[in-house]
């Protein structure tokens, strides 16, 4: 065997307490293994002291060998380590100056011990021992302490410490010769006062370690310290610096968190880096993040719940409240009350609660509700009992059962608690619906002419039509001639107070915030969001901000694109010309790439008039959305003009009516080309025909199929070719002669009027106008209707008999082919699907490379000369994503910021519409009667005043 070593080691200085070490490494370069043995000297003190210098008249040895590095066995002075062939291993030398002098004795000094390393191969054989001179210095003397570092302060409230401060520091740098610590707290930057804590470190009392420390100091090793009991409302600045007999060290200064510290700490801002005068550690006001997922729950206890996740009654730390609903496994969750004495949602706590406050001195407690459905006890009808009394109707319950949890503090400051209700579009609040009035049915009473309505509890109303004013709870019985008796209940409202509640609390209703970050196949994005523009600003352009295509713009040939205003959002008002004249802006022919992945269409527009027509509501709905004219149309263009009259092949969901009517939203939302697939058929009268299907209803029919408006029955249309079309028909197929596709069209009620306006109400009934700033001067509109209508398109095969099964008009015999490709489109129109089209596409014949015109316009007729319909332009979005499931996806979730980034329009508020709360001492509860909300508003009820 062969031995490289050095035959001297030197130890660092160690002070008189502490303790410090070094390695001896040793390497087994032979071939087999070996068993090494170190052994050490007894220690020679080179200088002094002598035996009279120590308390107890004896010089105990001071180095030692050890095989680690924070301790050593005192009963042994030799070690082995076995290590196999190119096994590295480690002796560690340790020295420890003892520090028991008597007074006026102590002293420094050189101490030597000989290190002996020997050698035994499992052969039998050895080498010659190995010796190593070792030698360390005791020192009495101390030199400055290193800085201190990764010093924080966790901030934290509880209600034994108030507002405290956890201090965390670690020793980080070279040895770490500390006797302990200086801890400043400051209300000034500049410290020129502090409180100072002198925290000294806590001896040893192993006999193998130094009196401080391990044998490398405290390096590495963490402290703590708390203060508690601190102001809310002061400045804190604190520093830290290591002390030892030689003075103190450097400080560092503090950075703070709130209750946890980051995982990872960067160097340069935590480890004794962060700069004078450090992080102001004062009390920074704190949100109580919470989230509460059910599938299913019972009068929610609120206050209960947000009290036992805090622990207390005391919220002292915090200036609010976030609770986000959401669902377990469901789709939609229920939060729902089973007595309309309590809420589906409760927050009356047992105690007074104690709070922060942040800005306008308000506690802010909001409930976040993604897919979720709240719902309150529906009433029930009057009881005509056996002994013939009668009971009368019970009242329907509020949806929130809130307390008002005002209070001045000791400083005669008032502290508000306010509520903020905020929304997703798809999540519902009902109230529900009040008892009916008893109704007595004689034996000469005709039945026939009598509504009966039995009572019915919420859970049973359809989720599409929620409210509809001929829902009664009523309970009838058949008496000889019983005078009809009992009183109906009253429906709930949105907000309840608990029993011995004075006064409402603050609520606020908006929509949750939502990311704005749209997806990267987005074709085109017309958006009003970056408008600069004053209001009555005129343009004759409109350009996409984002997408594929660049430099994309919808342009028309007069400045008829004015900028609008209202309620801090900027759009476009789209002018009409007049007569029967239209106005309109188009693009130019843009090339797109054809393709046949899933897309979507998402157009958001306002209908709206002046005044109301005859002072009518419904009549001023139906003209407006029968004057709106083709509002879209987003066609493909095969070479050729773009098609636009009744001779052409017409584009899914557009046809004309009589001449002068459009559906309101029309086009396929693919980019797709004109290459439709003939599917031949043999009819009755063995004539081959091809069918095709032609969709002219406007959107007042998707929205009300039952309507007679435009209704053609099954009489003859396009020369005796239009077939299976009826009252509330749900499929329509048609045929034509000439090159035509085969189409499928799918009708879904809509029989909802909720989607007129929301009135911001003097009282429950009375709409307030919608504020238009038209630049310069402003104009209120009596009729305001908010328009989320998406388009999604998906290319899948189908078999063509399923499509035709069934259907007796067209008495087919024979079918040609069975499996071909169709482009599927279906209608969305606030979240509701109104319609579903099929249309057969060949996609062996697709072009490589397509054009398409995009149209957004308005046509006004004769008969609005005096009070038009306008039109008001916001978002206008064309893209595709890999999959069905994905489009689906981002549809939703663009039409979900679309709704948080115009609540302002829907909720006809700058900021999150009050709905409850105290006005100059009179209680205000507004109600939302389903003719004045909009559908993503999906609040129903009525108000208690």
């Amino acid at each position: 065997m062969s031995t490289d070593y050095y035959n001297s080691l030197y130890l660092n200085k160690t002070p008189t307490g502490f303790g410090g070490y070094t390695g001896v490494k040793v390497v087994n370069s032979g071939n087999f293994p070996i068993t090494y043995t170190a052994s050490i000297s007894n220690t020679t003190f080179v200088t002094s002291p002598v035996a009279g210098d120590a308390v107890d008249g004896l010089l105990y040895d001071t180095l030692y060998v050890s095989k680690d590095s924070k301790y050593f066995d005192i009963n042994t002075n030799s070690v082995d380590l076995f290590l196999n062939p190119a096994e590295t291993g480690f002796f560690y030398l340790m020295h420890r100056p003892f520090s028991t002098f008597t007074a006026g004795n102590e002293s420094t000094g050189i101490e030597t011990a000989v290190l002996s390393i020997y050698s035994n191969s499992i052969l039998g054989d050895s080498d010659e021992a190995i010796t190593i001179d070792v030698t360390g210095q005791r020192v009495i003397t101390f030199e400055t302490p290193n800085n201190v570092g990764r010093f924080y302060g966790l901030k934290d409230y509880d209600a034994d410490n108030g507002y405290n401060i956890k201090f965390n520091w670690l020793c980080i740098d070279g040895y770490s010769y500390i006797t302990g610590f200086r801890l400043d707290l400051s209300n000034y930057s500049n410290f020129s006062s502090y409180q100072a804590y002198y925290l000294p470190v806590v001896r040893n009392n192993q006999i193998f370690l130094p009196n401080y420390g391990d044998y490398s100091g405290f390096f590495g090793e963490s402290f703590s310290f708390q203060i508690g009991n601190l102001s809310l409302s002061s400045d804190y600045y604190s520093r830290i610096a290591a002390i030892n007999e030689g003075g103190i060290g450097g400080f560092t200064y503090a950075t703070g968190f709130w209750k946890t510290a980051p995982n990872y700490f960067d160097d340069a801002t935590y480890s004794g880096l962060h700069p004078n005068p450090g992080e102001n550690l004062n009390y920074t006001k704190q949100i109580l993040e919470l989230e509460y997922k059910t599938d299913y729950t019972t009068d929610f206890d609120l206050a209960d719940f947000i009290v036992s996740a805090n622990g207390s009654y005391d919220f002292s730390a915090y200036s609010g409240i976030t609770v986000k609903f959401s669902p377990l496994t469901r789709d939609f969750g229920v939060l729902a009350a089973t007595t309309n004495e309590f809420g589906a949602i409760n927050l009356t706590p047992k105690q007074a609660l104690r709070f922060n406050v942040g800005d306008g001195n308000v506690f802010a407690m909001q409930l976040e509700f993604e897919n979720m459905k709240v719902l309150s006890a529906g009433g029930f009808g009057v009881q005509f009992n056996s002994d013939g009394s009668v009971s009368n109707a019970g009242d329907g319950g509020p949806i929130f059962n809130f307390d008002n949890l005002n209070y001045t503090d000791s400083t005669d400051t008032l502290r508000k608690f306010n509520y903020y209700i905020q929304k997703d579009v798809d999540s519902i609040f009902y109230a529900g619906l009040g008892g009916g009035a008893g109704l007595a049915i004689t034996d000469t009473s005709d039945i026939s002419d009598l509504e009966l309505v039995p009572g019915r509890e919420i859970n049973l109303l359809d989720s599409l039509n929620l409210r509809t004013s001929d829902i009664l709870s009523t309970a009838f019985v058949i008496e000889g001639d019983e005078t009809p008796q009992g009183l109906a209940g009253f429906d709930g409202a949105t907000l309840g107070r608990p029993a011995g509640g004075n006064f409402y609390p603050d609520v606020y209703l908006g929509f949750k915030p939502r990311n704005s970050n749209f997806s990267n196949n987005i074709y085109f994005r017309f958006t009003s969001e970056d408008i600069t523009d004053s209001a009555g600003t005129a343009t004759d352009s409109w350009a996409s901000r984002d997408g594929i295509i660049n430099s994309f713009s919808l342009s028309s040939t007069s400045n008829i694109l004015v900028v609008r205003e209202a309620y801090g959002k900027k759009f476009y008002e789209l002018l009409s010309s007049g007569a029967e004249n239209e106005n309109k802006i188009s693009s130019a022919s843009v090339e797109l790439p054809v393709s046949s992945r899933p897309s979507y269409t998402i157009l958001v527009f306002a209908l709206a008039k002046n005044d109301l027509n005859n002072n009518d509501k419904l009549n001023t709905y139906k003209a407006m959305l029968g004057n709106a004219g083709k509002i879209h149309s987003f066609v493909h263009v095969d070479g050729g003009s773009y098609f636009e009259d009744a001779s052409s092949v017409y584009p899914v969901n557009f046809k004309e009516v009589n001449s002068n009517f459009y559906s309101t939203f029309c086009g396929s939302t693919l980019n797709y080309p004109t290459i439709l697939d003939q599917i031949q058929y043999e009819t009755s009268a063995r004539r081959t025909a091809t069918y095709t299907f032609v969709n002219y209803a406007d959107l007042w029919r998707e929205l009300n199929p039952d309507s007679t408006l435009y209704n053609q029955n099954t009489t003859s249309f396009n020369e005796g070719k239009y077939y299976s079309w009826g009252v509330g028909a749900p499929i329509g197929i048609y045929t034509s002669n000439i090159d035509s596709p085969v189409t499928i069209s799918r009708r879904y009620s809509f029989k909802n009027f909720n989607i007129c306006d929301l009135g911001n109400m003097t009282s429950p009934d009375v709409a307030v106008d919608f504020v238009l700033d038209e630049g310069g001067s402003s104009v209120d509109l009596k009729a305001f209707s908010l328009f989320f209508v998406q388009v999604h398109g998906t290319v899948n095969s189908r078999n063509v008999q399923e499509l035709f099964l069934n259907q007796s008009n067209l008495r087919e015999q024979s079918i040609e082919l069975t499996n071909r490709y169709f482009l599927k489109n279906e209608t969305f129109i606030n979240g509701l699907k109104t319609s579903e089209t099929e249309m057969a596409v060949n996609l062996d014949s697709l072009p490589v490379n397509g054009r398409a015109d995009y149209y957004l316009h308005l046509n006004n007729s004769t008969t609005e000369s005096t009070n038009k319909t306008r039109l008001f332009l916001f978002d206008y979005i064309y893209g595709e994503e890999s999959t069905a499931s994905k489009r689906d996806s981002v549809s939703k979730n663009i039409v979900e910021y679309l709704a948080y980034s115009l609540s302002p329009i829907l909720l006809k508020s700058a900021t999150d519409f009050k709905i409850a709360g105290v006005e100059n001492s009179v209680n205000t509860s507004l109600g939302f009667p389903s003719p004045l909300s909009h559908p993503y508003l999906n609040l129903y009820s009525n108000s208690i005043t």
